[in-house]
């Protein structure tokens, strides 16, 4: 189980695949906006979230829901656009010791 993001309180649950085999996201929303997003058997989605929030670019519950098909492969998409755009080529990585 990987979890992103705060979420005192929630709203709306937002679920994206199936409870029962252990293998969804769940996109946890306040007042309209996705706070948190908690996964099962998909890592990559708990990463590409994360860092859609901290760039203050996730997608709202508006937007998810009306993606049309799959809306958790929006978001994988939506933060591989940002990153091969000239604001990708800006972001912040970690810098190694040497």
């Amino acid at each position: 189980l990987r979890y992103v993001g705060f979420c005192p309180e929630f709203d709306e649950l937002l679920v994206d695949g199936d409870l029962q085999k252990l293998n969804f996201v769940a996109y946890y929303c306040f007042q309209g906006a996705v706070c948190a997003v908690a996964t099962m058997n998909r890592d990559p989605i708990a990463v590409a979230a994360g860092e859609l929030m901290r760039m203050g670019r996730m997608p709202s519950v508006a937007t998810l829901k009306s993606s049309i098909g799959n809306p958790t492969r929006d978001l994988l998409a939506q933060l591989r656009q940002l990153c091969n755009s000239d604001e990708g080529s800006r972001l912040q990585t970690p810098q190694q010791d040497k």
